[in-house]
This record gives structure tokens, C-alpha cells and sequence, in this order.
């Protein structure tokens, strides 16, 4: 052919066409429309310049291809094209595991070769028709295997589709929708195969049973020569990598297992030769590499390190070999591993749990926690991992005693470890001795949880006789009695009350009840004598005690509020919120590293005197910078909004001095902002706040 399909239907019935040879037609080889029990067989159907091999419209029905040989066709070699369209090339139609009218042959599923191997001049194939998984309504079908080449441009979903070259044998589809066998004998030339499905059904037009026929399948690639391979080695520096110079390991035994199916069968074992180098002679599938030096085993999950060494790899890998060699090294050690968790002890939701330093199902680990070890004049550091847990990979004979040290995170208190709990002091708590005998499989876990924590520093005035209320929230992360105790440094009388999320009361502080993990609110009343001379100061101590159920434990929180006796009223409160997450205004916020945490303080004049010298200063944490440019007004930029009775102000709070002499800087760690010299004395009634952002260190 020199133009155009090399053959055309339309309205067609019950065509044959036999021991045809179709090349080089400028469109399609052959194309089938509005057609129905069409047969093409044993023909050669070749390089169709601008179009698929056999190109099948949406309206065509059972066409029946078989024993053909297609090759270096522009499109598919067998293209089912889908309504409503009339492309010349359309490209694969992905197996959705049903028949579908408005596709050409209504869309058969083609197949998917899983497994193909090779045993001498005979193949081993498994695989499916469906959509992943088999599909019982291309049950009885046939599935006819070909030696493949790979199309031009026919690809899908990032598989080659090719064209089947030359016809090595067929299956017939169980009822679940699998096809296995072998085929024989096969050329040594076959490295890559394909298949088509044959489905036969009832044809209402025909009055008969005919076959439909279903585009190429993905190719797959004979698997034959392929090896799993590599080293058994010493892990010098414990990174569970081989590294460069990293020695082998002789004589380690490996043993190979084979998933059939079903279970995992034994296949065969070798050892390591002087440079700790093995392999194992395999074909496609899916294997389990065992190192089982003492061979103590006879399991696919469990294995032996040689005598005198600690794995730093697990001693089994499991490896799906598919077409090329595939490696598995395992590290070993001389040495001991001392390992554990530092894991969260606030019972996992069950009181019966929380705080008896032993971790129980559903307490998470803690990440990125300090640990120690000394063994003799050694001493190691770690970090625990995402899951809290630690590991020392420590070279060597141990020098007893073993010292593992934990530093709590700032936020956290230890309830006990292993050999100690919530009644010893806390630098025993934090501490596990190892005396004799350190077993490299024991974990020596540390139990932790958070602090208590009161939330909020108020400064306050009153006058003579008047009662002052002062509100606090209370963090309590695990589970206990909080108990909270009162001491003004001028003897005022205080009573404590507790309130619900809204601020109303309700009641006096309960000092013996459990409490569960939760945010509580709780407000002083603070009576001011009416004998109190105007000026005095008071200091006013919160102290907060929680008794730990099921431990003998105890941790405590502090916080101080001050009150100054006169006319003068100035009010300050400070708050924070997480503004990377867009968190709410709170007296307290949690971050991560590089997280935004924002700032502010409010302040009022609620006396009837002017206050002639307001100066706020904040001490940053030191895991806190303070970032520059966060704000802008117009085309000015600043990291300080100062607001004042309605009206806001952009400052400038520069490192190391006021350069820019808007009274507002940063020095030594402090933020500083003189508001009464922007703005004068804070009269009667006005108030304000300044807000500002920081970013977490770490």
C-alpha cells in the first residue's frame, strides 16, 4: 500500500481476512467501522506509517483477531477506539474490569502479565484480565502470549505497550479471572512478551458465538540470569550504610525464601566470602534475604548476627526482583547497643496508666529529647527520633557502670524510668545505671510528661477597699489533683476561684478532686484593705501542685501578679498565638522550628490619674528571634505595630540600639518600647496594645 488504509470497511458483516500481508499504508493496515464479526488471522500486518495496525471504531462489534504478527506501526498495533471518537490514533484504553458498548469490541480488558520466567526453552507465565486485580467477567476467555517489540509512542501510564510479533502460545482465563502456564518451547531471542484476550460471547446480531478482541497489554520483560546480591558488613560509624573501606564479613550464612502464592518457601543458602560478599541465582519474583550467621532459625522473619556482633540493619530484607539484579547488604557491629524510648506517660486517654513510668499501649514517643551515655571515659549523645526512641551503637567491651542520662525537654518533667518513679528525686528519675550484664535487646525507657503550666502574668492597681480580680488559665497535661495556694507579700486576703471557658464562676477551687488532661480557668479576688496606703505594692505568689495518680510524684507550677494601691490603674497583659498555623489569641502557644509565634501586650489607664511614664519591656526567650520587616503601612515597613486608643503607629525595633530614634529597639535579647515618649502621659481611660512577631530557633 502507498496511500491510505490498506483495508476499509464500513457496514461490514462476517469479513475474513486470512494469511493477509498489509505494510506500509500511509493510514491504519486495516480499518474496521460500524463493523461486526470481523476475523482477521494469520496475517502481517506492518508499518502503518500514520496509524494503528488494526484500528477498530466505537460502533464495531466482536472482531475476532488472532495469530497475527503486527510491527513498527505508528499507532497501537490493535486500537478500540471509544465513543465518540474518530481519531486515527486514540491510544490505550485503561482495563476498568467490565465490557463497555460504547468502545470498540465494548472494550475488552486486556491482560496483565504479573510473572514471566524462563527455564531452559520453556516460559512460566502468570497474570490477570482486569482492572489491578482479576475480573471474573473475562472468565473462559483466551489469552494469547506473542513475543513483543516495543511501539512507536505506545505508552501508558508509564508502561510500553508493544506489538505482538510472533505467537508462542494462549491460556484460557479461570473464573476469577487468572491465567498461568508454561509455553514451549520459546526461542532464546523472546526477552520481552505481550498478550491479547480473546472473550467470546453471543452475538444477537450474528445469531452465533463469536470472539471480541482486545487491544495489547503492557510488555513484559522475560526474567532469566537475574541475581540478588551483596555485602555482609562491619558498620564502622553505625549509619547503616556500607561506606568506603567499611570491611566484610566472612563465612556469614544467608538463607533464601521465595513467596509462592500463598506462604514463603525455603530456596537455598550460601555464606559470605573473605570480603563478605554472597549471591543467590534467582528469577523473577518476590524473595526474603535472611542473615542467619549461628543458623538458629528456620523462618523468613528471624535471624542471627555473627558471634561478637550486633546487627545495625534488620536481619531479614524482603527484594522483588522484575528484570534486573537487584542488592541487599546487612551491618553488623563489635560492640553492644543500649536503646529506648522517651515517651509520653500521660496514660494514653486510660487514668489507670498515666504516670507510672512504664509505657503502656498508645503512649506516644517524644521526639527530639537529650540522652547520655558514659561507658568508662566515653560519653555519647543522642537525639530521639520522630517515635521518641534512642539508640547508642557503642564499640567495644562496656566499663560498668553503664550511665544513660535524659534531659527533659523544657516543657516536660520525668515521672521515673525503669528502676525508679515519680518519688525520687528528679536527677534519679532521669538516670538508668547499668551495672552488669547490658543487654543489647532490653529497652531502657525514661517516662515523661508536661508540666503544669499557669498561664498569665498580670499587673493590676486598686484603691483602697476595692476587691481587684485577676484571671489565670491552667494547663494540666496529665492526670492528678491540683491543688492552688495564694501568698501576698502584704498579707491581703485572696480567695481563688474556678471558672469555666467563658469566665463565669463555678466555685471555689477544688483542691482535692482528680483532674483530667485539660485547659482550666481559674480568677483571684484579691481585697485591698481600706487602711492600704496609696503606693504600696504587692506581690502576689500563684503556686500550683499536682499530686500524680497512681505515682507517689508530685510537679508544680508558679506564677507572680502584682498589684500597686492608689488612683493609678495601669493594666498590662500579655498573649501569644502560633500565627504560622493561624492560631487563636491565647496566654500560651506551641510551635515548631521555624514556626511564627506572635505577640501582644495590651495595657490600660483604668485609674483617674494620667500616667506620666509607661516603658514596656519584654525579655525574649532565647530560642526566639525577633523578625524584622513583619509589618508594613503604606510603603513603609517595621516589626512593631503600636496601637493606642484607635490609633496604630509602625516602629522600627532595631538590634543593638534605637538608631532611628523612634523609641523602640532591641538590646541584649530585650524589647523595648517607651510609649510615653511617642505619645505622651496614658490619660484616663485609654488604652492600647503593641503587637510584634518572632520566629522558633528550634
Amino acid at each position: 500500500m502507498t496511500h491510505g488504509n490498506g483495508v476499509y470497511t464500513q457496514g461490514d458483516k462476517l469479513t475474513l481476512l486470512e494469511n493477509t500481508t498489509i505494510v506500509d499504508s500511509t493510514a491504519s493496515a486495516i480499518s474496521l467501522n460500524d463493523s461486526v464479526g470481523a476475523v482477521i488471522r494469520k496475517s502481517i500486518i506492518n508499518g502503518s506509517f500514520g496509524g494503528s495496525g488494526i484500528r477498530v471504531s466505537s460502533d464495531s462489534s466482536y472482531g475476532d483477531f488472532s495469530l497475527n504478527s503486527f510491527g513498527d506501526n505508528r499507532g497501537l498495533a490493535i486500537d478500540l477506539l471509544r465513543a465518540p471518537s474518530s481519531d486515527m490514533i486514540e491510544g490505550v484504553n485503561p482495563n476498568d474490569g467490565l465490557l463497555n458498548e460504547s468502545y470498540g469490541n465494548t472494550g475488552i480488558d486486556h491482560p496483565v502479565i504479573a510473572l514471566a520466567t524462563r527455564s531452559g526453552s520453556a516460559l512460566s507465565i502468570q497474570g490477570f484480565v482486569g482492572q489491578n486485580t482479576p475480573s471474573a467477567v473475562f472468565a473462559g476467555s483466551v489469552v494469547e502470549i506473542y513475543s513483543a517489540r516495543a511501539g512507536d509512542g505506545d505508552s501508558y501510564s508509564g508502561e510500553d505497550y508493544g506489538e505482538g510479533i510472533k505467537y508462542i502460545g494462549s491460556f484460557t482465563v479461570d473464573s476469577q479471572g487468572n491465567f498461568e502456564g508454561n509455553v514451549s518451547p520459546v526461542s532464546e531471542d523472546t526477552k520481552v512478551i505481550t498478550a491479547i484476550t480473546r472473550h467470546e460471547s453471543f452475538s444477537n446480531v450474528l445469531g452465533i458465538f463469536a470472539y471480541s478482541t482486545s487491544e495489547f497489554g503492557p510488555n513484559k520483560s522475560v526474567g532469566s540470569g537475574l541475581k540478588i546480591s551483596g555485602y555482609v558488613y562491619e558498620d564502622l560509624n553505625f549509619n547503616r550504610t556500607r561506606d568506603y573501606a567499611e570491611p566484610g564479613i566472612a563465612g556469614v550464612r544467608l538463607k533464601l525464601w521465595k513467596f509462592d502464592g500463598s506462604g514463603w518457601t525455603f530456596q537455598s543458602y550460601t555464606q559470605t566470602d573473605n570480603e563478605g560478599f554472597y549471591s543467590f541465582d534467582v528469577s523473577q519474583g518476590t524473595f526474603r534475604v535472611v542473615e542467619d550467621a549461628q543458623n538458629l532459625f528456620n523462618s523468613s522473619t528471624e535471624g542471627s548476627d555473627p558471634v561478637g556482633y550486633i546487627s545495625t540493619t534488620p536481619n531479614w530484607v524482603e527484594v522483588i526482583v522484575d528484570t534486573v539484579n537487584k542488592t541487599a547488604d546487612f551491618g553488623d557491629f563489635k560492640g553492644f547497643i543500649v536503646k529506648g524510648f522517651v515517651f509520653d506517660d500521660t496514660g494514653a486517654g486510660v487514668i489507670s496508666q498515666a504516670n507510672n513510668a512504664t509505657r503502656d499501649p498508645g503512649e506516644a514517643g517524644i521526639p527530639g529529647v537529650l540522652v547520655t551515655l558514659t561507658n568508662g571515659s566515653d560519653k555519647f549523645t543522642r537525639y530521639t527520633d520522630q517515635d521518641g526512641l534512642y539508640r547508642f551503637f557503642v564499640s567495644g567491651d562496656p566499663v560498668y557502670p553503664i550511665v544513660i542520662r535524659e534531659t527533659d525537654l523544657p516543657a516536660y518533667t520525668s515521672t521515673g524510668d525503669h528502676d525508679s518513679d515519680g518519688s525520687a528525686p528528679l536527677e534519679e528519675r532521669n538516670t538508668i545505671t547499668i551495672n552488669s550484664s547490658v543487654d543489647s535487646f532490653a529497652f531502657n525507657n525514661f517516662a515523661d510528661v508536661k508540666r503544669l503550666l499557669i498561664e498569665g502574668i498580670n499587673t493590676v492597681s486598686g484603691l483602697p477597699g476595692s476587691t481587684v480580680s485577676i484571671d489565670h488559665s491552667l494547663f494540666v497535661a496529665t492526670y492528678g489533683s491540683v491543688s492552688l495556694e495564694t501568698i501576698s507579700s502584704q498579707g491581703f486576703s485572696i480567695a481563688v476561684y474556678e471558672l469555666d471557658s467563658a469566665g463565669n464562676v463555678l466555685g471555689l477551687w477544688d483542691n482535692n478532686i482528680a483532674r483530667s488532661p485539660a485547659r482550666y480557668y481559674f480568677r483571684l479576688t484579691v481585697n485591698i484593705p481600706t487602711e492600704a496606703i496609696s503606693g504600696t505594692f504587692d506581690a502576689i505568689k500563684v503556686r500550683a501542685v499536682q499530686d500524680w495518680s497512681n505515682s507517689a510524684g508530685s510537679d508544680s507550677a508558679e506564677t507572680y501578679d502584682t498589684i500597686t494601691v492608689g488612683a493609678e490603674g495601669l493594666s498590662i497583659r500579655k498573649e501569644t498565638r502560633n500565627f504560622s498555623i493561624s492560631g487563636d489569641w491565647g496566654l500560651s502557644s506551641e510551635g515548631k522550628p521555624g514556626e511564627i509565634i506572635e505577640y501582644r501586650i495590651s495595657f490600660a489607664n483604668n485609674g483617674t490619674l494620667s500616667i506620666p511614664s509607661v516603658v514596656i519591656t519584654d525579655p525574649l526567650d532565647r530560642d526566639l528571634q525577633l523578625l524584622q520587616s513583619s509589618y508594613s503601612m503604606g510603603s513603609s515597613h517595621g516589626n512593631v505595630i503600636l496601637s493606642v486608643d484607635g490609633s496604630e503607629h509602625l516602629l522600627v525595633a532595631e538590634d543593638g540600639g534605637d538608631a532611628n530614634l523612634d523609641w523602640a529597639f532591641c538590646e541584649g535579647g530585650v524589647l523595648t518600647v517607651n510609649i510615653t515618649k511617642i505619645l505622651g502621659a496614658l490619660q484616663p481611660g485609654s488604652s492600647g496594645w503593641l503587637i510584634f512577631k518572632t520566629k522558633l530557633r528550634r
